[in-house]
């Protein structure tokens, strides 16, 4: 048994969404197995966002109501539905949150048993927040309660079990993961922390001839690594590995740390990063270079010395080898291409049609009779 507690926010209908449809389009038809509500009298997750959103509106400074929380079990475990409902009650009143609002949902979308907990931080009656310090070490003390209970294995996190984890990578968390679906390159698992304490060791042999960030990225590139910045803002942080994996430079256990190596080099870490922008010169003179007198077509040549059969010839086999050109090209400049074509026919992108000349009638000039008055 392993719980996992997401970061608290205060939108409790995006997550009852959440908890009927998932990411998943469409919606796996064995997603919502069972569901029963705590305190709110309702099963139906909508409705018990209704409820919970009334009820934190009593409280002016909390501004994350909602405490999404999962209990997962491992996929050799089959306890049933009963006795996950019976588990998730008394993880709410271990836990001192039996007097808030809850609802409970066990899901069969996954090769494992879980089960998801909205939760309710405000008070029905006192409207005072459930204090979050420490709770994910207080949830973790009560599955370990639990499984010795009910006869269940227990996980152990890697945060409050390091002696127990030493060994196993870390996995990617949810926000990386769905990050890397959309290109990023953030499904990378940590290093043990036995492997980085061990590199760490190597590196602290070499780390004294160090004199800037140059020679420090040239020692991990010796050793098939790069050094770069991890996360944004307040939480970003150096770390050092290759495209499959990496670990935090904290992890690595060196004598000194990145702000000790900032004060000695005398600057923040910049990687060294290839420009992928030519500079303003060099695009001149690629335009001046296109622009060349001798940067000419056979459809130039026809234009200005061949007949209207020739040029036509021409225009075609320029139409065939600009075509070919685009068959090799990737799929995403091809689909430009067919873009900017459909565009050209249904857009304003379209070169006006002249309009015909017309000689001019005798009966332009003269008055509607129809239309004046007698």
């Amino acid at each position: 048994m392993l719980a996992q507690l997401e970061e608290p926010h205060n939108d409790f209908f995006v997550l009852a969404h959440y908890l009927i449809h998932g990411d998943e389009t469409p919606t796996n038809p064995n997603r919502v197995a069972w569901a029963f509500g705590h305190n709110v009298y309702t099963d139906d997750p909508v409705r018990a966002a209704k409820l919970m959103t009334a009820t934190a509106e009593l409280s002016r400074r909390c501004k994350a109501a909602c405490l999404h929380t999962t209990i997962n079990w491992h996929p050799d475990e089959l306890p049933p539905p009963e006795t996950m409902q019976e588990i998730a009650r008394r993880t709410l009143e271990l836990a001192g949150l039996g007097e808030h609002q809850a609802l409970v949902m066990g899901h069969g979308d996954k090769p494992h048993r879980h089960l998801h907990m909205m939760i309710n931080r405000i008070h029905p009656e006192t409207g005072k927040a459930y204090d979050l310090f420490q709770s994910h070490r207080r949830f973790d003390r009560i599955m370990q309660l639990l499984a010795d209970e009910y006869g269940f294995l227990y996980v152990p996190p890697h945060n409050f079990h390091p002696e127990a984890t030493d060994d196993l990578p870390k996995r990617p968390g949810s926000n990386a993961t769905y990050a890397s679906r959309r290109g990023a390159p953030t499904n990378r698992p940590q290093w043990p922390r036995r492997h980085s304490r061990a590199y760490g060791r190597l590196l602290s042999e070499r780390l004294d001839t160090a004199t800037s960030w140059d020679d420090l990225e040239q020692m991990f590139a010796e050793d098939g690594y790069t050094l770069e910045w991890k996360g944004r803002g307040k939480k970003a942080g150096l770390v050092v590995g290759d495209t499959a994996s990496y670990t935090k430079f904290s992890a690595l256990g060196l004598s000194i740390s990145a702000k000790g190596l900032e004060k000695r080099f005398g600057r923040k870490f910049k990687p060294q990063r290839p420009s992928r922008r030519a500079p303003p010169k060099a695009k001149a003179r690629a335009w001046a270079a296109s622009r060349n007198v001798f940067n000419v077509d056979a459809v130039d040549i026809a234009r200005a010395v061949g007949t209207k059969a020739q040029l036509r010839h021409a225009a075609q086999e320029a139409v065939g080898a600009r075509k070919a050109r685009l068959a090799r090209a990737s799929l995403s400049k091809q689909l430009e291409a067919e873009l900017r074509e459909v565009l050209k026919a249904s857009t304003s992108l379209t070169p006006p049609c002249r309009a015909k000349s017309r000689r001019p009638s005798p009966t332009d000039n003269k008055p509607d009779r129809s239309r004046s008055g007698r």
